[in-house]
């Protein structure tokens, strides 16, 4: 059996443990496991069903102290050299924050123990340093395939002929078993942008927003669904906050606590979205909903560009407080599928 292992983002955030079920479920006859740092919610990894291994702290550091020495890690590179292929899977794994540096020693690490590597899914940057850009190039040369979900992310790299571009991963997504009714709702995903700095100063505005949109379909006689898609980055909390505000019984929370069939049968039966979470519009898109993306960064707007040129996507840092009038809510009718499955063909060891 061929054994994989994959190097994800876990902080029980829907749109990560999208991309574990699409392989999980995609690659039954593969054991999957999970390289996991110290700290994670092991819960959420077993409820996906996947084994996992956790590169503890004391591992870590004396691995740090062989590799001074030695140049190598002996605990991460025994391990991962029992595995046939690595995919290291998410989307904004690249972004040059204040402890890249450690970021990159991990992933130079696993490309350097592993028999194959595939990373999947992801954007690159923002970034401002040349060392940064630099570095990352010498460490894609010797990665098997790096598949983009942005042309722009793709184009920081015109030499490397193992770089391509494909839509988002999340639309590989097997959606058969879940409702297509219209249950006469809207869902909302709702971010607390408070935490992300440059957004913080739109938040009101931002609030206000959805806010307006609400009351504007409970006025046609629709439900509200409020989409916490990542309770540890404070989402629950801005869905609790939104609710306060709109005050109608015919709001409701959707949090996303694991269960991840529940929220998907949940957002399956909306026929609006306002997608805040960028997975929240891949979701509405992939659902064959009518959808208003809201974009808080640029990452958003590249990826989203790629899938189609029908959407409307707003940025947050130019919302108005004022309704939508229901036909800037697009809804794609046909999606061209075949370069997502490109991926799947990837991670089975097809190219």
């Amino acid at each position: 059996m061929k054994k994989v292992l994959l190097q994800c983002y876990f902080n029980k955030n829907l749109g990560d443990d999208l991309f574990i079920k699409i392989v999980r479920e995609q690659f039954k006859d593969c054991e999957i496991t999970c390289l996991l740092p110290d700290g994670t919610d092991i819960d959420s990894v077993t409820y996906l069903g996947i084994k996992s291994w956790t590169y503890k702290k004391m591992y870590r550091r004396l691995d740090k102290i062989l590799y001074r020495m030695f140049n190598k890690t002996p605990i991460l590179d025994k391990f991962v050299g029992e595995f046939n292929q690595v995919i290291i899977l998410g989307g904004s794994l690249f972004i040059e924050h204040k402890d890249w540096k450690n970021q990159l020693y991990i992933y130079k690490r696993l490309v350097n123990s592993a028999n194959r590597v595939d990373i999947i899914g992801a954007n690159f940057g923002p970034f401002t340093s040349d060392l940064f850009l630099k570095e990352y190039t010498n460490l894609f040369r010797n990665v098997n395939n790096i598949v983009f979900r942005d042309i722009e992310s793709v184009n920081y790299f015109p030499e490397l002929t193992n770089v391509i571009v494909r839509k988002d991963f999340v639309l590989n997504l097997n959606i058969d078993r879940y409702g297509k009714r219209n249950d006469n709702s809207i869902a909302i995903s709702v971010m607390n942008i408070k935490s992300k700095a440059n957004l913080e100063k739109y938040s009101e505005n931002y609030f206000d927003f959805l806010k307006l949109q609400a009351e504007y379909f409970l006025s046609k006689g629709y439900n509200v669904k409020l989409f916490s898609f990542c309770e540890p980055e404070g989402d629950l909390e801005a869905c609790e906050l939104l609710a306060k505000m709109i005050d109608s019984e015919n709001v409701d929370i959707v949090n996303y606590d694991n269960n991840i069939n529940h929220v998907l049968e949940e957002y399956s039966n909306c026929e609006y979205v306002i997608g805040t979470r960028f997975h929240s519009s891949i979701l509405g898109i992939l659902f064959q909903k009518k959808i208003l993306p809201l974009s808080y960064s640029v990452k958003t707007n590249n990826a989203l560009g790629l899938i189609s040129n029908e959407l409307e996507v707003i940025n947050i840092n130019s919302l108005a407080t004022q309704r939508i009038d229901v036909t800037n809510y697009n809804k794609i009718k046909e999606l061209e599928m075949s370069d997502t499955v490109d991926s799947l063909k990837i991670i089975a060891g097809g190219r």
